[in-house]
């Protein structure tokens, strides 16, 4: 890639496990490589180390494990031991089975991860382990055109960092309540330090979706619905294939073999659409940064104009006077000191005749005449949406109170049951449980598609 073009780093995370995240990451980066040619960094930041396997043969892994040339390693290394390694040295390149996919590298993950964030925090390195993350994400932007950190469920001290250095995340979530409802952890943790740098949310992406189910059909809608979800319109089937090219192959195989039919299609439609959202974002930064620079060089321009005003007044006052003497020794000299002057002083006549030559107009008619052209101020476009609020309608806003709770007590008390509002209200009246979609999935407004 150029140098002057700096690559993108997005997190990839869910509260919630068991949602796809690294079978996900693993497409998308393998989907980026092989259709547009993109040089891709995964970074496996899981200690399951879940696509460091779906990435490279076991027996190699291991043996990276070995020599420590894992993210272990480099953590280890540079917070532990207080060295200073290239974190170059620690990434495997060219991983991925897939055909013509030869610009994809991958720091590998390690089961010790949790043994190593421990030490960091009784050795009371946090700042030292931010620095190097910033450091990492910094250089590798020069080197990749996408970085994906694939983060594990909850949220520790490292995948916090993940998500205040990188650029950009993304949360895949399964069709159902407990995975929606891990994005609340989310939610909440924004809320801490909230002046704090924090990833800019790409979106919820729905994953593992079975398209025959009513009730996956329901979510999916709930969720493309809610504008602060900003839900991605494709989703991702549950399909054998997919499952399949979790596990890496020993022999290459195509893109197409890997990824066949509408799992393909709907991996081509997710990236399209990343990519989409990630240009938006840029753009809006660009635009916001362009507003800052307008109202930042508005201040100079108002204080010259004040400048330039006080100082023809300055010169027009000066210029009063001296007419004023001028008269009146003229007087004296006729005699006619009692006399009024023959020509009224400060008038636009008068004042323009004998203005001083450096002022070369007349001095009240260029201050009142003056007009300032203020730059023309952008609209700036609407941020990408916070991840959706679950806790929130959980229940009327007046008190807060969980829907369990709200249960409990009508059952002790014998009345009515208050029904929890919003979001659970609409998942659980409006679904149709029973009765399987007939509808087709729609189509992709990329334009990809294809029988399955």
């Amino acid at each position: 890639m150029e140098n002057n073009k700096l690559g993108s780093s997005i997190a990839v995370m869910n509260a919630k496990g068991g949602v796809g995240k690294s079978t996900v990451t693993l497409a998308i980066a393998e989907t980026l490589s092989y259709y547009y040619g993109k040089k891709v960094l995964v970074i496996d930041s899981d200690a399951q180390m879940s696509i460091s396997v779906m990435l490279m043969p076991f027996d190699d892994l291991n043996q990276k494990r070995s020599d420590w040339k894992t993210l272990v390693g480099l953590l280890h290394q540079t917070l532990i031991l207080g060295q200073t390694p290239d974190w170059k040295d620690f990434v495997t390149p060219h991983v991925s089975d897939v055909d013509d996919t030869h610009n994809i590298d991958l720091l590998p993950g390690d089961l010790r991860l949790t043994l190593v964030e421990r030490a960091v925090t009784e050795a009371d390195r946090h700042e030292q382990m931010r620095g190097l993350v910033r450091s990492v994400l910094a250089e590798a932007r020069l080197k990749y055109d996408y970085v994906f950190i694939d983060c594990p469920p909850g949220l520790s001290l490292l995948t916090e960092i993940w998500l205040r250095e990188a650029d950009y995340h993304l949360a895949p979530v399964k069709p159902d309540f407990l995975a929606i409802a891990g994005l609340e952890m989310f939610r909440e943790f924004k809320k801490i330090n909230p002046d704090l740098k924090m990833a800019q949310n790409l979106g919820i992406l729905v994953n593992m979706k079975n398209r025959q189910s009513a009730e996956d059909d329901t979510y999916h809608a709930i969720l493309t619905n809610d504008e602060e979800s900003n839900c991605f319109p494709d989703a991702i089937p549950h399909m054998a294939p997919i499952q399949h090219a979790a596990r890496f192959n020993p022999e290459s195989r195509s893109f197409t073999a890997k990824y066949p039919g509408s799992a393909g299609d709907a991996f081509r439609n997710t990236v399209h659409e990343l990519l989409l959202r990630i240009g938006d974002a840029r753009e809006a930064f660009a635009q916001a940064h362009e507003e800052e620079v307008l109202e930042n060089d508005a201040e100079p321009v108002e204080e010259v104009i004040e400048t330039q005003v006080e100082e023809e007044t300055k010169v027009e006052e000066e210029t009063k006077v001296e007419i004023e003497a001028e008269l009146e020794v003229e007087a004296l000299e006729e005699g006619e000191a009692q006399a009024e002057p023959a020509v009224e002083i400060g008038t636009p006549t008068e004042v323009g005749a004998i203005a001083d030559p450096v002022m070369e107009s007349e001095p009240l008619g260029a201050v009142e005449e003056f007009e300032v052209e203020v730059a023309e101020q952008h609209q700036r476009p609407a941020g990408i949406p916070r991840t959706v609020d679950i806790a929130s309608r959980f229940a009327p806003a007046a008190d807060r109170v969980s829907a369990t709770a709200m249960e409990t007590a009508a059952l002790a008390s014998d009345g009515p049951t208050q029904q929890p509002s919003g979001f659970v209200k609409t998942a659980v009246s409006d679904m149709p449980l029973s009765r399987p979609s007939s509808k087709s999935p729609a189509q992709s407004p990329s334009g990809f598609s294809s029988a399955e």
